[in-house]
């Protein structure tokens, strides 16, 4: 596709690679670098893939305290310049994916809010581009993007570059 439309658009070939993959895949013109495991002890539970596994990691690994299962999630990602090089800062707030309404956490609490806020500084100085990410909301299953206006807000205001994302895992979403 690179070739064949090279004269009309600049296809890019991109990978979104989690923290704790074992090693960078290599070719790619831009990487998204984002989380979808904790790591609790020696087991990499998945904080995205449904509200029961969710509550359950805050219960057995962090006794019940969604923010401190918060301040761990942000601390990693924040430690991504260490570990790999990134382009593009996907999805900040998936762990907010079961929070809808603030129902499990208060994401204006003070931990909540100092644990992304930290992040983003520290991920600023290696990575400018944040993304929205649409996915959820287009697929009817959270009633914003993530990353939230407030977190666009202070993006923007610390010098960062926000771009949206579908998201998209069907050719139906594209855009």
């Amino acid at each position: 596709l690179k070739k064949n439309y090279s004269e009309k658009i600049n296809v890019l070939c991109g990978i979104e690679l989690d923290y704790h993959s074992a090693s960078l895949p290599q070719g790619f013109d831009y990487v998204i670098g984002s989380m979808h495991y904790l790591r609790c002890g020696n087991e990499y539970p998945p904080i995205d893939f449904d509200k029961e596994m969710f509550c359950r990691i805050a219960r057995d690994y962090f006794n019940n305290d969604f923010y401190a299962m918060c301040e761990n999630y942000f601390e990693t990602l924040a430690d991504y310049p260490n570990r790999y090089r990134i382009d593009i800062v996907g999805h900040l707030d998936l762990i907010t994916k079961y929070n809808e309404g603030n129902c499990l956490f208060d994401e204006d609490h003070p931990r909540f809010v100092k644990a992304w806020q930290n992040t983003v500084l520290k991920l600023l100085p290696h990575v400018k581009t944040f993304e929205v990410n649409y996915g959820d909301y287009n697929r009817g299953r959270r009633s914003q993007p993530y990353l939230t206006e407030p977190m666009q807000k202070f993006v923007l205001e610390h010098g960062g570059i926000i771009i949206k994302s579908s998201d998209s895992h069907t050719y139906k979403t594209i855009g």
